[in-house]
């Protein structure tokens, strides 16, 4: 009964005008500004959200103005009339005409960059997102966690409601083989590709590298540099049954949980079950895998903590590097990561608290 107030709360959420991408009014000064490749399968992307799953997949390159007002975690999104003060807004944007012209800008902005920061960060969005909502949230964490190389989004065709669960979740099937088009055609070398994925974007990149893997044994070892799954929208036994045709797992492979995410409360109670996999409260579940569970459940109650608690953001920014922070005994004891650290078998699980604390 304790979901119900969400459940309201969602359908209120579902009134909200959402737009598409806004572009800052001419004469505006810059200020600060980030920039974030797009690649999606929608068709909705230049119209006000509506349900859209594209045949082709487009490349987009956005330079994304930062909000005066803005405050780590914030993500502030337009509902009528845009306010470049508050609002992430568009200062350009640009289409590539395929793949090959979008994978060969990335290599162009990596190669002007320090060899050490030539990393590409793809995330991968989660369910009631639009395709304007996927961009600017990409910039948000290009912005406040300080990503090094470059940032890319895969923004798949979400149906923008809290009522699209069975939309959304078919999408991400529908969206397999263009993520696996894009993941290929990524400039990547020396295992220097990270993919964040959120929610029902982490089912997603789930599928999407059980397949690549069937094909291509070892792919995702050979050239990922980590995956890191956030909240992730997933049943726990389908995520073994995903994660034993992937051998060995790309490392780190890090999964953000939180006991308290009531959102995922909702959707284990739509499909019958006691829990996702991103609401885990028992590590030994996974104790036979190498991975890496951070749990954040001290840091609210949302399902996007791990890119809006201002709490949370400083303790991301230190781990620029996400395998030595975590299995490097030294840095625990410097307080790199704040929290208890427990290790079962072959998963570290780390018990995330407040810098405060």
């Amino acid at each position: 009964m304790r979901l119900l107030p969400l459940f309201f709360v969602l359908i209120l959420a579902a009134c909200v005008p959402r737009l598409p991408v806004a572009s800052v009014p001419q004469g505006t000064p810059e200020g600060t500004a980030t920039m974030v490749y797009v690649a999606t399968n929608r068709s909705d992307i230049e119209s006000r959200p509506a349900r859209g799953r594209g045949e082709t997949t487009r490349h987009f390159r956005y330079q994304v103005r930062i909000p005066e007002a803005h405050t780590p975690g914030e993500l502030a999104m337009p509902t009528n009339a845009p306010d470049p003060a508050r609002h992430f807004m568009a200062l350009k944007a640009e289409e590539f005409r395929g793949e090959e012209q979008f994978a060969a800008a990335i290599a162009q902005d990596l190669a002007r960059m320090k060899v050490d920061d030539r990393t590409i960060t793809l995330f991968i969005h989660g369910f009631n997102t639009t395709y304007a909502e996927s961009v600017m949230r990409m910039a948000q964490l290009n912005h406040d966690l300080d990503l090094p190389g470059v940032s890319v989004e895969f923004a798949w065709p979400s149906a923008n409601s809290p009522l699209g669960y069975a939309y959304d979740r078919d999408s991400t099937l529908y969206s397999r083989d263009a993520l696996e088009r894009l993941l290929r055609s990524l400039p990547v070398t020396n295992k220097r590709l990270v993919v964040v994925a959120h929610s029902l974007g982490a089912h997603l990149t789930m599928e999407t590298l059980r397949q690549i893997e069937i094909a291509d044994p070892g792919w995702g070892a050979r050239t990922l540099g980590g995956v890191v799954l956030v909240s992730p929208d997933i049943d726990v036994e389908v995520f073994r049954q995903q994660v034993a045709r992937i051998s060995p797992l790309p490392q780190p492979f890090v999964i953000f949980v939180s006991n308290r995410d009531a959102a995922l409360g909702l959707s284990a109670l739509i499909s019958g079950e006691s829990g996702r996999l991103g609401s885990i409260t028992d590590a030994s579940a996974l104790a036979d895998l190498d991975i890496i569970l951070l749990d954040i459940s001290a840091f609210g109650t949302g399902h996007f903590t791990f890119g809006d608690s201002p709490a949370l953001i400083p303790i991301l920014r230190r781990m620029a590097n996400l395998d030595s922070s975590f299995r490097d005994e030294d840095r625990r004891r410097t307080g790199l990561i704040p929290g208890t650290v427990v290790t079962i078998r072959n998963v570290t699980e780390v018990i995330l608290s407040p810098l405060s604390q």
